[in-house]
């Protein structure tokens, strides 16, 4: 799609507003809107940001040590045409995606979505085409008297908690339906949508694409479930564990790769383990477990992300791997033939930047291919039930257990910090490690409710 393009769709849809949309080292969409006459020069031109914006924390305050600031010169806001779409949820309005320039013209080093695209560029030189799809949950929730927030009718429905009831899903079935129907409005195949295991909790699956494009869908795909949650009356939170005694939300990625003839690189039907996977899966799968903490840290990134990688949760709470095992780190789907062999690493979440944590899994599975060294034997039982000298004896470790932790692991991964370039690096991590403190540092009301009886 070019610009005449975009004028053309933009006139004969009456458009009046357009968001320019990007994403914030949190993953937060974030951007400006251009309007009436102001659009078609914004389009050709790109809009300004300051360059702080990349430097906030998900609570808006700027990260400790921060490189960019109030002091900082602005980025260009520059769209893809590929990426533009009429809003059917917005009147007269429409969004499209953009890359982040200097004023100069030259790729700004802090945009997360060029450096997938420049990571995504050497596969290609490689001959290999890396396929993405996501399964992402989140909850539907309504606000009560109170001002607090519980999973919507929760309470007045019998059954509505059920896992997989389709009780639950009869309740959803008019947002089901005007969701979905949003959805493929916006060019995005939701290939399966589930009610899980949470009471009010939404599974979607999205259909497999180029990283990139995968990256741009699921973005679209959260923007959509806010949006139609909040016309519907209701709330959709993507938070990782919003309610203690319920289950989380998880961001599992599907991958898979390609040969420029459309070959499947992962699957061998001669593998003589017999799991049909090829030495490239192998060795994919061991560059991912090599780095397991270090991604963690990256697609589990907030405080929270960590009371759900708990034992007994269906998440991964150790750098495993199994054949259809949904407590290992890296699940080899059973059903995956030879176009469909693939892996689903599980222990992201819907609060990551999808864009990054694509990188760090796309950089450091090619670093097991050039390394060439094989993952240990699979887990078929629960790996939540494995001991530290069970796991030491089958290679393996648990995967951090706060924030913190992730983020020192992740500051001496060399495999990330070059795919990522310094900068994003060193700034995610200043930004995390802001919020980390900011935690560390807070009184909660548990403390005061339970230590205030004793001392």
């Amino acid at each position: 799609m070019d610009l005449e393009t975009v004028l053309e769709i933009i006139r004969e849809k009456n458009i009046e507003s357009v968001r320019f949309q990007i994403c914030d080292l949190n993953g937060i969409m974030r951007g400006r809107a251009a309007i009436l006459g102001n659009i078609e020069k914004a389009l050709d031109r790109g809009l300004t940001m300051n360059m702080g914006t990349m430097d906030f924390t998900s609570f808006d305050q700027f990260a400790f040590g921060n490189k960019y600031g109030v002091q900082s010169e602005d980025f260009t806001i520059t769209p893809d045409f590929n990426t533009f779409s009429v809003l059917p949820y917005a009147s007269k309005s429409a969004r499209v995606l953009c890359d982040l320039y200097t004023h100069d013209g030259k790729e700004w080093e802090c945009c997360p979505r060029l450096m997938l695209k420049r990571l995504v560029k050497n596969y290609h030189e490689l001959g290999y085409f890396p396929q993405v799809g996501f399964e992402t949950e989140y909850y539907v929730l309504e606000e009560l008297e109170d001002g607090t927030y519980a999973p919507a009718n929760y309470a007045e429905k019998e059954g509505h908690g059920l896992i997989f009831a389709m009780s639950g899903q009869d309740e959803w079935e008019e947002f089901y339906r005007t969701y979905c129907k949003t959805l493929v409005q916006m060019g995005i195949d939701a290939t399966v949508v589930t009610k899980e295991g949470g009471p009010a909790q939404m599974e979607v699956n999205i259909h497999h694409y180029p990283p990139v494009k995968a990256a741009d869908n699921q973005i679209t795909f959260m923007d959509v479930a806010r949006e139609l949650a909040r016309q519907f009356g209701y709330r959709a939170t993507f938070l990782p564990k919003p309610f203690q005694h319920l289950f989380g939300s998880g961001m599992h990625v599907h991958l898979s790769l390609y040969d420029l003839d459309g070959k499947n690189l992962f699957y061998d039907p001669n593998d003589p383990k017999g799991y049909n996977l090829s030495e490239k899966m192998y060795y994919f799968m061991n560059g991912l477990l090599k780095h397991a903490n270090a991604i963690t840290a990256v697609g589990a990134c907030t405080v929270n992300s960590y009371k759900r990688l708990l034992p007994h949760t269906w998440s991964p709470v150790n750098n495993t791997w199994g054949i259809n095992n949904r407590s290992t780190l890296i699940r080899i789907p059973l059903d995956a033939k030879e176009q469909s062999m693939r892996l689903e690493f599980r222990s992201p979440d819907p609060s990551c930047n999808v864009y990054l944590v694509l990188a760090a899994i796309l950089a450091c599975g090619l670093k097991g291919i050039e390394e060439e060294t094989e993952p240990p034997e699979p887990i078929q039982e629960d790996a939540s039930d494995l001991s530290e000298e069970e796991l030491t004896h089958r290679d393996a470790a648990m995967l951090p257990r706060t924030l913190f932790e992730a983020l020192e692991d992740l500051k001496k991964d060399k495999v990330i910090k070059e795919a990522f370039g310094t900068t994003i690096f060193e700034e995610f991590i200043k930004v995390k490690m802001t919020e980390w403190i900011t935690y560390r540092e807070y009184v909660t009301d548990w403390e005061r409710r339970m230590y205030m009886r004793t001392f």
